[in-house]
């Protein structure tokens, strides 16, 4: 698969994942919802190889910010209704995850710069970030473990495990809610195979695509909205 096949996924699958937010009463809400788990570990991996193929980081890093601020009220109000929760989209993830990136590549000392990855996956689950501190830790894994792919996907199965142990804490203890967690969990182990099947090809690498790359996002969670507005 080249990149512009794996953006198309990723993005679809996180679509159709947030649908169930703006029609709730949907019979078919929850399996949405599973199908949209595959596309985090994609735009993980995209973002690492994004840095590996981006010469500037500081445009590379200042869109990725860019486009999180101009998405942060749809998304709040995709995901709560309300804009007055304590919630970071995606896109500020992605961000952290691109500069753990950046700081264990560049810092000569691997035990501050280990320091300083950790810190921000901290700050990003105190902050209630989307994926949280896993999110971070997630992209970066694809950097440092990436001559060791067995042990990497191993971890990063590993971080979706607490990820979704920590979630199910959501839900009543119920079998049929247990079954949705166990299940939200094995998409996001599965997503974890589009990164391997990377051809190292670019694929359509047109500039419509690279613009459509980071306006997807938004522009999605706008129609989402609006479509929750109708349905209110």
């Amino acid at each position: 698969m080249s990149i512009f096949v794996l953006k198309v996924i990723a993005c679809l699958t996180m679509f159709i994942g947030h649908i169930p937010f703006a029609l709730p009463d949907l019979s078919i809400g929850r399996g949405m919802a599973c199908i949209g788990k595959l596309s985090f570990p994609i735009f993980a991996f995209l973002i690492y190889e994004g840095y590996v193929q981006n010469k500037n980081f500081s445009k590379y890093l200042t869109r990725l910010f860019v486009f999180a601020i101009i998405s942060q009220i749809f998304a709040q109000f995709l995901f709560f209704g309300t804009i007055k929760v304590l919630y970071f989209n995606m896109f500020f993830t992605l961000a952290f995850g691109l500069l753990s990136i950046r700081i264990v590549d560049k810092c000569k000392n691997k035990y501050v710069a280990y320091f300083i990855s950790f810190l921000l996956a901290f700050l990003a689950e105190l902050l209630n970030f989307d994926f949280g501190a896993i999110g971070v830790l997630l992209i970066l894994s694809f950097f440092v473990l990436k001559s060791k792919p067995t042990f990497k996907t191993l971890v990063q199965a590993a971080l979706f495990f607490i990820l979704f142990v920590k979630k199910s804490t959501n839900y009543a203890f119920t079998l049929s809610n247990t079954r949705y967690v166990l299940f939200l969990l094995m998409f996001s182990i599965i997503g974890l195979v589009f990164p391997n099947l990377y051809n190292g090809k670019k694929g359509n690498n047109s500039k419509f695509v690279q613009i459509m790359s980071y306006c997807f996002y938004p522009l999605h969670l706008i129609i989402l909205c609006l479509l929750k507005l109708i349905v209110l």
